[in-house]
């Protein structure tokens, strides 16, 4: 009898469900049950730094100590993650167990920089606010899915082209930061309406917002724009301030 090889991710939708329904019962021993079903799917090693990175990330953030057993019971139907005001210096970098998250908010904390794998997620909506983050992954350019980024007060000087991907983008905020310029890829952004970069170094008013059809608010006030070319027709969007 040849021996039984061990599965690896990414789960079946079955394999999931019976860790969701392990994981949200009251019984601990259940929580043990999951945590060696999760052991027999995929890579032991693994699954400890994931349960480590999360229990530092959900004791920083919600303040009280987290064994494995409440971690574990944290993921049941979890679809989004929030840190504000705490002494968050970095997130955490697996999401293989996290396939329901799509919206992440990040305010008052200490991160300069996003992981990579971050990006892996079903992402929807993105908002950072007051953190000192220095720049975006170009992996951000690989979550199609999201259609909301908001960034504000932040160093940030530049924006990935990777970015151009998202064709789902609908309203793309980013104010209060250091931004130069707008990568020319944006305008492959077909769904945007929203564009709002009050606040930066911008010094030009980018041609291919012309190309942007379904754009219909653009704010662009408080930039370093001293030249306003002649395409540039203040009527032809619903709503400008420059």
């Amino acid at each position: 009898m040849k021996p039984t090889q061990k599965k690896h991710y990414p789960y079946t939708p079955e394999e999931i469900e019976n860790l969701w329904e392990l994981m949200g019962s009251t019984d601990t021993t259940n929580h043990v049950l999951a945590l060696q079903l999760m052991k027999g799917l995929g890579m032991p090693a693994e699954i400890k730094i994931f349960l480590e990175e999360w229990r530092s990330f959900f004791r920083k953030t919600k303040k009280k100590p987290f064994s494995y057993a409440k971690v574990l019971a944290e993921f049941v139907g979890m679809i989004g993650i929030e840190a504000q005001d705490c002494s968050v210096t970095h997130l955490p970098q697996s999401y293989r167990l996290c396939p329901l998250i799509e919206s992440v908010g990040l305010s008052g904390i200490h991160i300069t920089h996003l992981p990579k794998t971050l990006f892996d997620l079903p992402l929807i909506h993105l908002h950072i606010v007051s953190t000192p983050l220095q720049a975006l992954p170009t992996q951000i350019g690989k979550c199609t899915t999201l259609e909301r980024l908001h960034i504000r007060h932040t160093p940030l000087k530049k924006l990935p082209s990777s970015m151009g991907n998202l064709s789902m983008m609908s309203h793309l905020s980013v104010t209060k930061c250091a931004l130069e310029s707008l990568p020319a890829s944006f305008e492959k952004m077909e769904n945007l309406m929203y564009l709002n970069v009050q606040n930066n170094q911008l010094k030009q008013i980018p041609k291919w917002l012309l190309n942007l059809l379904n754009l219909r608010k653009v704010y662009l006030q408080n930039n370093r724009i001293d030249h306003i070319p002649k395409w540039f027709d203040k009527n032809y969007w619903e709503e400008i301030l420059l």
